[in-house]
């Protein structure tokens, strides 16, 4: 609630923080991914990109989607640390658990042959399941795709 200022309470960035370490300590994944988020981008706290990774690849190693996602986009974000084909294993397990992003990323870099073999057939499948889930950039991907003949053009 503090992180989002919701239900009434006022934002308050370093009081979020506080709670959500303290959940982080205690395994909580969803507190794990959120100090993730607020480290990323300098949420309540300094940009600490290490941190974020961390975090992040904590959470992810467990099994939270959305900090597989969120290590994955961290990984391909153009940092010294680039490694494609890490973030496409974890965009990947993303993927697999119906995650809308991950299943969205995951496409993007089949598609474009970052990290993995391109394979526009994969990438295709991946973002037809991601534009069903109602993400406007997946069915815009998925959509120029079919357009262009690329993929097969089979369903998902």
């Amino acid at each position: 609630r503090y992180y989002w200022g919701a239900g009434g309470v006022p934002r308050d960035r370093e009081r979020a923080f506080r709670y959500l370490d303290m959940a982080a300590r205690q395994g909580n994944l969803e507190a794990m991914y959120n100090l993730g988020v607020m480290h990323a981008y300098g949420h309540g706290v300094p940009k600490n990109r290490t941190e974020s990774l961390r975090v992040f690849r904590e959470a992810a190693d467990r099994g939270y989607a959305a900090a597989q996602n969120g290590l994955a986009m961290l990984l391909t974000d153009g940092g010294a640390d680039n490694n494609y084909t890490e973030a496409f294993r974890y965009f990947e397990a993303s993927a697999q658990t119906g995650n809308s992003d991950g299943l969205y990323n995951a496409g993007l870099l089949l598609r474009e042959g970052r990290g993995v073999p391109r394979d526009e057939a994969r990438a295709l499948a991946y973002m037809t399941r991601a534009a069903q889930q109602d993400p406007l950039a997946a069915r815009v991907a998925a959509g120029g795709m079919l357009l262009d003949g690329r993929g097969g053009g089979g369903p998902a």
